[in-house]
């Protein structure tokens, strides 16, 4: 249901309401004034129409509030799937930037990897990945799972552990970083590239999940 729809419809009912607890006293005039010269007995006929009402009342007013809660969780649903959707393309773009980009003092792990720098950073690839993969899986629990999706972002990810694994022994010690062939470091960072386009070209799949929230 629709937001405009819900707003109508809770203003509908609360009419409905209003009307009936404005109409109890001027039913209960017109039983006295009809009933009271026929020897019937008015006091029971008005408590059987007040109670009447009440019910009707109640059973409205629990409508009504029933509508409320559903419209909010609703709304608490979707807003919690955008939430986690959010989420997780922004893990996606932190690590492609800080893959790609070099901002001033700041190199891009790529640019590290070349210059054969990356020490302080060699954990920070499988964190990324880490990162990514709790954001999916809190957003695959909350949406109906495209399973090709998801897959191919498990995909994704495995290989961002895979890579972090090799960075971190390559970045392990000195000596390590001297026995890398330079072939080998090349190929490290044509990964990372991958990586980088793969989920450039899964955004805008994970976009349209947002078109298809209820």
């Amino acid at each position: 249901m629709s937001y405009i729809k819900s707003v109508l419809l809770l203003i509908v009912e609360a009419i409905l309401v209003y009307a009936i607890t404005s109409l109890l006293d001027p039913v209960k005039g017109f039983i006295v004034n009809k009933f009271s010269s026929q020897n019937l007995p008015v006091n029971e006929v008005i408590a059987l129409v007040g109670i009447a009402a009440i019910i009707a009342f109640t059973a409205i007013a629990y409508y009504l509030i029933l509508q409320l809660r559903n419209y909010l969780k609703s709304r608490k649903a979707v807003e919690t799937v955008e939430y986690n959707l959010d989420l997780l393309l922004q893990d996606i773009e932190d690590f492609s930037k800080k893959w790609r980009v070099t901002r001033f003092l700041r190199l891009s792990y790529r640019r590290e990897i070349q210059r054969k720098s990356m020490w302080g950073n060699r954990f920070m690839i499988r964190d990324h990945a880490n990162s990514i993969r709790c954001s999916a899986k809190n957003l695959k629990v909350l949406v109906n799972p495209n399973e090709r999706l998801f897959t191919s972002l498990d995909e994704i990810v495995n290989s961002m552990v895979h890579l972090g694994l090799e960075l971190e022994l390559v970045f392990e010690t000195m000596s390590n970083i001297k026995q890398t062939a330079e072939s080998k470091l090349n190929e490290l960072v044509s990964e990372g590239d991958n990586i980088c386009v793969k989920f450039r070209n899964i955004i805008p799949e994970l976009e349209e999940l947002r078109s298809k929230i209820p």
